[in-house]
């Protein structure tokens, strides 16, 4: 129970200092050590879809806008738009793999904290079967190359042959 004295500024002090004792005992507590691990890794997941996000608008951009595509294609004056587009979608590329490399690191730390329990059993089946997909694999050597060994760097190839006209983007 609170009960009032003549000094203050006493009080204040040993309000303040059990205070702090439970702040200490609560941040050391599991539930909100847990709590934190996973909010962290949820800011990485957001991190990550804001990479996807970015390199979806740039291959959109060159899906819908008539003009980007015309620019992307034509040989009549500089590619300073081509140029700019490949530069942009390589930079997102880059982004989008390495932070999904990122999320991955990031992931097998939370879920060590739980090695032994039903949680980690469910998440390593889950994941050996997303290991299994040929987009994955895909996806993990497109991220081995870029983060390993270098930039992908994209371009385009126009061709006209016998009237025929061909499109093809290439890394």
């Amino acid at each position: 129970m609170w009960r009032m004295t003549e000094n203050h500024d006493e009080e204040a002090i040993t309000f303040r200092a059990k205070l702090d004792d439970l702040s200490s005992e609560l941040s050391a507590h599991p539930g909100r050590r847990a709590h934190a691990r996973w909010m962290s890794l949820r800011y990485t997941m957001d991190l990550h879809a804001r990479n996807l996000s970015e390199l979806i608008a740039v291959v959109h951009r060159a899906e819908t806008d008539v003009q980007t595509a015309m620019e992307l294609v034509q040989n009549g004056h500089a590619p300073t738009v081509r140029d700019e587009f490949n530069a942009q979608l390589d930079q997102r590329l880059h982004n989008a793999v390495a932070s999904a490399l990122t999320l991955i690191d990031h992931m097998r730390r939370v879920v060590a904290g739980y090695e032994g329990s039903e949680f980690s059993s469910e998440f390593r089946r889950r994941n050996d079967a997303i290991k299994l997909d040929p987009r994955a694999e895909f996806i993990r050597g497109l991220r081995n190359y870029v983060t390993s060994t270098t930039a992908a760097r994209s371009r385009t190839r126009t061709a006209c042959r016998s009237g025929r006209s061909r499109f093809r983007p290439a890394f």
